[in-house]
């Protein structure tokens, strides 16, 4: 009988451990796929808005460009009967450092949008790994809880059986007496 009770506790306690142990592999195997899932829309979103960032920049880039060349030929339509060589230069000059103060302003709003757009990307990201550490802390809690109190049980459970066991061995001893006396 206690061989039979050790040996369902033995058993019982080889059972708990392996069902803990197939919980945390599938808790690794599940964190792994998720985060391959996130590591590949992160990277496609990234595709993305390197895209829009090209096709916003070519767009403007063009406009300036069909801008400075309708001038350019109006100018040069407008100037033609004109052979005043000093005057075209003046104005060559004036449009380029006109151009090139555009284009550090523009340079600079550009890399402004990108330092909120990177600090916004960053926060976010910061708050989804963040809830991930929680969730992950949450669930080895759990997990810890739930081995302490299969393990508070088993203890018990055997407490139990030696208690039983003890008045067991009184029970028997008392009958054997009962019956020496009686005969």
């Amino acid at each position: 009988v206690i061989q039979k009770n050790w040996r369902s506790c033995v058993t019982e306690m080889w059972y708990i451990d392996t069902i803990l142990l197939t919980l945390s592999i599938q808790a690794a195997f599940r964190r792994h796929r998720e985060e391959k899932k996130y590591r590949k829309v992160r990277n496609a979103s990234l595709v993305v808005q390197r895209s829009v960032r090209m096709h916003l920049a070519r767009r403007k880039f063009m406009t300036v460009a069909n801008a400075v060349m309708l001038i350019q030929s109006s100018w040069r339509k407008h100037n033609s009967c004109r052979k005043n060589k000093a005057s075209v230069i003046i104005q060559a000059q004036w449009r380029a450092y006109h151009q090139k103060f555009r284009f550090l302003v523009m340079r600079e709003d550009v890399m402004h949008i990108q330092a909120r757009i990177r600090c916004f990307l960053s926060e976010r990201n910061y708050r989804k790994v963040l809830y991930a550490s929680v969730v992950i802390q949450r669930n080895l809690r759990s997990c810890f809880a739930q081995k302490q109190l299969s393990r508070a049980r088993a203890a018990a459970t055997m407490i139990q059986a030696q208690v039983r066991q003890y008045f067991a061995c009184i029970d028997y001893q008392i009958v054997i007496l009962r019956s020496i006396q009686l005969q």
